[in-house]
Order: C-alpha cells, then structure tokens, then sequence
C-alpha cells in the first residue's frame, strides 16, 4: 500500500516479469483485489486469470473504454475512501492494513494499465484519461489503490509529464533515447546520468534503472523471472496462482493478517544482509519495504524500541549519526535463542 508504479522500456527488455512478480506476490494476501487492463493481445496475464476480479484484453475501442471506465470507476473511488478513512481511522493519514481488515470496502486493491500509451494517445479518450489518471494518483496511494502504469513508448505524448511526477516508483528497462528515459524517470534524469539508455537490449533482459525504490537517487535492479513455458514444461506461475486462491477460498471473512508474527530481529538482519552496518533510517525503511504490513506505520522511535529491548545500544559512527550494527543483530539472535534453549531445558 502507498505505492505506485510506471514500468516502461523496449519490447521484450523485461517489463512483464516485473509486474508479474509483484502481483504474485500482491494474489497471495487474500484481502488484495487486482484489476489489469491490457491494451494489446498477449497471454502475460492470462495464468493470473482465476485470482483477478478483472481481466481486459484487446487494443479495440471497446477494450480502451473500459480502461477508461475503470479510470472513472477510480476517481469515484478514491473520494468514497477517503471519506471512509476519516469515519474509520480517525486522525490516520492512510490506509492500514488494521483499517482494510475493519471494512472490505477499504481492501487494498492494483490496478494495472499494460501497453497505457494506447489509452492516452486515443484521439477520443486520451485526453480525459491523462486527466483522470492525474486525480485518481493524487489521492489513491493513502487509500491502499496501487496503480501500475506499462509502456513500451513512453515519450511526452503517450505518457503524461504529471503521472510520472506522482508515480513513486519508476523502472526503466532498456530505451532507445533519453526522451523514453526522462519520460520514465523524471525530467533531467538522463543529464545527472541517471538512465537507461546503456543498458543493452537482448542482453541486459530484466535489469532496469529505477528511482524511488529506496531513499538513494536511483538504483540498479533486476526482476525475478517466474518462468511459464509450455513448449519446456516449465510452470512456476500457476502453482502461485493456486495457492493464493487456496488463502483466497479459504479465507471467508478475514478477521487476521494473513502474515505469520513478525520477526523484527531476522528482518533487520535479512535487510542487512552481509553488510556490517547500516544508518537506522535506512533500516526503518527497509522494513518497511519487507513487510509495509507489519512495518508500515514504524518510524525510528519503533526500532529503538526493538534495539534497546535486545541489547543493542546506541552504535554511531564519528559523524555521530546512528547506525545498526548486523553483528550485534547476530549476537541478539544468538543469545535469544540461547535463553529460550534453557526455558526448554528448565521446563523438562
């Protein structure tokens, strides 16, 4: 929740197992809704099919319309939320998970435009959907409505300059020129050498610039590929699209995060990795990336509250700014097992 992405490059540089891997990961919580708008004929999403409330396919008037109805549907959508959240949360700024679980009508839900220049260079309907796409950005993110924008051309006409401005996390696969590049990831990026224009098509498939995925100016990821090839036998897709209606079907009315507990001492390590120490706000948002469920309304108060009570202490560096050491997390771990180990031992 409180995110939103724009996804664009070349045909084939990775785009697709991008956005299919966030939304196997978003059908396994059963309280998500997904809607996806494909504005071309492929078969990306098809295995996605049984967990989607909705699945438009086609490059047709018709199948551009109703990516523009769900456009309507949105800006209706969000003012009802947030008239919601006022009645619900009080003085809460966003959506918690807490809040989806009170009312169903505040379920986090993605919605995914693929190939949107389509709808937006639409001599009929563009226009108001860059309008309505602008509004409905605005306001959807503190209402748990994720927006996942695809492009395979995006320049000034097919995407709007201020729909990049409110995405907060953009991904830049391979693209041919430093147009396609800044009408991903901002105005200026390609100049500051923030881009994707050297990235190699057909060699660097999946790996993508990106800006807004961390506090950094911009970063070098690359995407899971969840292989789904017929022609091999290969399937990784459907065994996920199963379990997640298997939590779906069977969930009835969810009453309870379908997270197991957090463990905020092994997140702070996984966020870690092999790195000897870290600023602590990197470490808050960190979890927060890991688990925006179970972390998502932390602030650094609350990881002090997690260090302390572990035995960490305070750890800065000579510029006096505090950090996390990974060893000290180690030790933690270490000795908390240790003394649950002796309550085993002493209750035999």
């Amino acid at each position: 929740m409180a995110s939103n992405y724009m996804v664009g490059g070349i045909m084939g540089s990775g785009k697709s197992s991008l956005v299919i891997a966030l939304l196997l990961g978003a059908i396994l919580d059963p309280i998500v809704e997904v809607e996806a708008y494909v504005m071309a004929y492929n078969v990306d999403y098809d295995p996605l099919k049984p967990r989607l409330k909705t699945l438009v396919k086609g490059d047709d008037d018709e199948d551009i319309k109703a990516a523009l109805d769900a456009l309507r549907a949105l800006r209706d959508e969000v003012s009802a939320r947030g008239k919601l959240l006022e009645e619900l949360g009080g003085d809460a700024v966003k959506v918690t998970r807490e809040l989806a679980l009170k009312d169903p009508r505040m379920r986090p839900k993605v919605v995914v435009f693929d190939e949107c220049h389509e709808l937006f260079m639409h001599k009929e309907y563009g226009k108001e959907a860059a309008e309505l796409a602008i509004k409905v950005m605005k306001k959807a993110r503190k209402v748990a409505i994720t927006l996942v924008w695809v492009t395979v051309s995006p320049t000034a006409d097919s995407l709007p300059r201020d729909v990049t401005r409110n995405t907060s996390h953009r991904v830049a696969f391979a693209v041919g020129d430093h147009v396609a590049n800044d009408g991903l990831l901002g105005s200026g990026k390609h100049k500051v050498g923030i881009t994707a224009t050297t990235l190699i098509p057909g060699e660097d498939v999946g790996t993508a610039v990106t800006v807004g995925f961390s506090n950094k100016p911009f970063e070098v990821v690359r995407a899971h590929y969840v292989e789904r090839n017929p022609d091999k036998g290969i399937d990784e897709v459907t065994p996920v699209v199963e379990r997640a209606m298997g939590l779906y079907e069977g969930a009835g009315p969810v009453d309870a995060p379908a997270f197991a507990v957090a463990d905020p001492l092994a997140d702070i390590l996984t966020f870690l990795g092999q790195q000897p120490k870290l600023r602590t706000q990197d470490v808050v948002h960190g979890l927060i990336d890991l688990n925006p469920g179970q972390y998502g309304e932390w602030s650094f108060r609350d990881l002090r509250r997690v260090l302390d009570d572990c035995g960490h202490g305070e750890y800065k560096t000579g510029g006096g700014v505090m950090h996390v050491s990974r060893q000290r997390i180690v030790d933690a771990i270490a000795d908390r097992e240790g003394d649950d180990q002796d309550d085993a031992d002493d209750e035999f």
